[in-house]
């Protein structure tokens, strides 16, 4: 489906917020997806700009928790973590 021009009218808040999220270092790009087994490749696009992992939904939960786990390890090593 197209994004309505709508959205993009004049100078939308939502637009300018997710641009300086995105040009922050380290960002990495999550790609969630029905029916499809782990190590999937990611869509092209705006994830060829970024690091990118693909997950199954089913395996989302998983994949939050050990992420979250890896950020805590990250803040308590003195070390800023990534943006997701």
């Amino acid at each position: 489906e197209e994004v309505p021009s709508w959205v993009f009218d004049e100078s939308p808040v939502w637009l300018h917020a997710m641009l300086r999220f995105l040009e922050q270092p380290r960002v990495l790009l999550l790609e969630v997806r029905d029916g499809l087994r782990a190590g999937a490749a990611a869509a092209e696009g705006l994830s060829s700009r970024f690091e990118t992992v693909v997950v199954p939904r089913a395996e989302l939960r998983v994949w939050a928790t050990e992420a979250g786990a890896s950020a805590e390890a990250e803040r308590a090593a003195g070390r800023e973590p990534r943006p997701l």
